[in-house]
């Protein structure tokens, strides 16, 4: 069916339903008043709107229709960036605010897909937390990132607790203080090294007597030595990558 298809009236009367269309899929009818589009609303929703047309419409009729069609494009753009992948409630609703959706429609978009199970900020959570770990990242990276995308503290506690706890970090940090090292070998000082190397470390997300600790190992397992007082790692989630 064309976009045009399925005409179902027109009139010339002011202030009133002067066509109504369906979208390709017939999923969505778009509302014509006074000749102008209006708003594409939800086909199952042309009954409880009452729309049909040459219906004479009030001001309050027509702030209803345009709600409806700021509900149906605002769960048609969330749905289709949770087909990307998954995302939390927050980055969804600031999305859909960002694209010119009401504050209340994206609200109510994001209850309705959270009820519904499509959206989920533990998934989301999760599936974040998967793609940093791989990239290396540390536990102080991961809350900083969970944060920032909106999730909720306890929720962050909990799975950060389930994601560390028992893990021997210092360990990762070596591998990848060794992995960083290899290049500069030969051509910087030690303790440049071990500075550049404990402020990478700290952009990954570990703690300070992590990266310590961490630097001195693939220093030592390297062969180089560095005075005692160690180089200074930032500590302001800021400064992650």
């Amino acid at each position: 069916m064309s976009e045009s298809a399925e005409e179902l009236g027109t009139v010339e009367d002011a202030r009133v339903v002067t066509a109504l269309r369906a979208t390709n899929s017939g999923e969505k009818i778009r509302v014509y008043v006074d000749g102008s589009h209006v708003a594409s609303v939800d086909a199952l929703r042309l009954d409880e709107l009452d729309l049909r047309v040459g219906r004479a419409l009030s001001d309050r009729d027509l702030d209803k229709i345009e709600a409806a069609g700021q509900l149906s494009r605002a769960r048609e753009m969330a749905l289709r960036w949770l087909a990307v992948r998954p995302r939390s409630r927050v980055e969804i609703e600031r999305r859909l605010i960002a694209r010119k959706i009401d504050r209340d429609a994206a609200r109510r978009v994001v209850a309705r897909l959270g009820e519904s199970g499509l959206l989920d900020d533990e998934a989301f959570a999760l599936a974040r937390i998967a793609a940093l770990r791989a990239k290396g990242a540390g536990p102080r990276l991961v809350e900083h990132k969970l944060r920032e995308s909106g999730v909720e503290r306890e929720l962050i506690e909990r799975l950060i607790r389930r994601e560390f706890d028992g893990a021997d970090l210092v360990r990762e940090a070596m591998a990848l203080a060794e992995a960083r090292l290899a290049p500069w070998r030969g051509e910087l000082e030690p303790r440049t090294m071990a500075r550049r190397l404990g402020a990478f470390l700290a952009r990954r997300g570990y703690a300070p007597e992590t990266c310590v600790r961490a630097v001195e190992g693939a220093m030592r397992h390297a062969g180089e030595t560095m005075d005692d007082d160690p180089p200074h790692y930032p500590q302001d989630p800021e400064t992650y990558s």
